[in-house]
């Protein structure tokens, strides 16, 4: 069983990376101006919303890998270390968009624009810190490259369990 869960593991961090970048954060570059439009938000209003849509869309793929991340480490029965990650990364957050956004220290004032760019930051972070902690190994969870290999019966587990949920 804990190889089972260390190649479902692997292979579900493997799933979000490339549907993440090409399906969500796509549509929302894509999409952003009809999302403003939608809400009635033109001229700088809508704009600021355009941008602050696509620039967010680009912390997607790190935000999948944190909850893909996550997601193992409490199948595998720790819910600890996912708490303080995800916890940390949100204090990150607030910090960082802050900083940004009054411009603090060595951190340049960027009004509005800071707010998503900590947010961005935040979920980077996150992403690299979930990574890390993964391929070093954690709560019996090591991601390793040889083991992201598509075989029916992990695949099968994988979708029979995570199906519904994507659902």
């Amino acid at each position: 069983v804990p190889q089972m869960n260390r190649r479902s593991c692997c292979l579900s961090a493997s799933f979000r990376v490339p549907t993440n970048p090409f399906g969500n954060c796509c549509l929302i570059v894509v999409a952003a101006p009809g999302f403003a439009h939608l809400l009635d938000m033109h001229g700088e209003t809508g704009e600021i919303v355009v941008r602050y849509l696509r620039y967010d869309a680009l912390g997607h793929l790190f935000t999948g890998l944190s909850l893909a991340g996550a997601a193992a480490l409490r199948g595998a029965g720790d819910m600890r270390s996912p708490m303080l990650m995800l916890g940390s990364v949100s204090v990150f957050n607030v910090i960082a968009s802050t900083a940004l956004v009054y411009g603090w220290g060595p951190f340049p004032k960027m009004k509005i624009d800071g707010i998503v760019a900590g947010t961005v930051l935040a979920r980077a972070s996150g992403g690299l810190l979930m990574i890390i902690a993964l391929t070093k190994g954690i709560s019996g969870l090591k991601l390793t490259w040889n083991q992201i290999t598509l075989r029916g019966d992990t695949v099968r587990r994988i979708l029979r369990i995570g199906g519904p949920a994507a659902l």
